[in-house]
């Protein structure tokens, strides 16, 4: 419920529900710590964070309750696109690399692992990683990162078959627009 309660932006009712002793009770269930993380990191407390999600990413390892490997490749790739976000390269280059391990040509570290060469400024090594992550799912974020890419080397022409193509997988998409398109559209200034 209060992951709800962010995604709406009803901050002060999901600091309830997190603060609540129903949640310390459940803090160590691999259900319970991803949404516990995130509630710390948009509050600034990404030390508690980071650690929250260590911590589950080590419990779905060690224990593997049963999970499938997609399952314990999304903790690391949790923990991957969090230090990415937080500047330490590095280590989400570690946690992602970790996540291929335990399962191989995930479309979505391969898309996470191609967003994290592009702001390394390595955009073969980015290229290499979307192109492995679409020919596997034709994900929107990954189609922009391409698209980012491209533009990066001075290959405007490609990089708009990669708009383009971004615009036709979300266009024949059910239900509403893809979230990752829209806000590659609004942070490049397009369509807005």
């Amino acid at each position: 419920f209060g992951e709800c309660q962010l995604e709406l932006g009803d901050y002060d009712g999901a600091d309830s529900t997190f603060a609540s002793p129903a949640i310390r009770q459940a803090a160590n269930e691999l259900s319970v710590l991803p949404g516990l993380a995130r509630w710390h990191e948009i509050e600034g407390r990404t030390d508690v964070a980071r650690r929250l999600l260590e911590r589950a990413r080590d419990l779905a390892r060690r224990d593997s309750h049963g999970l499938p490997t997609e399952q314990l490749a999304w903790f690391q790739l949790r923990v991957g696109d969090f230090e990415m976000r937080h500047g330490r390269l590095e280590a989400a280059d570690s946690a992602l690399r970790a996540g291929l391990r335990i399962r191989p040509g995930d479309y979505r570290l391969l898309g996470t692992l191609a967003r994290l060469e592009l702001s390394r400024g390595r955009t073969a090594a980015a290229i290499a990683a979307g192109e492995d992550a679409i020919a596997r799912v034709l994900d929107p974020a990954t189609l922009g990162t391409l698209a980012d890419a491209y533009l990066q080397r001075g290959d405007t022409a490609r990089s708009e078959e990669y708009v383009r193509a971004m615009e036709v997988s979300v266009l024949h998409q059910p239900g509403s627009y893809h979230r990752a398109w829209s806000l590659w559209f609004l942070d490049h200034d397009r369509d807005v």
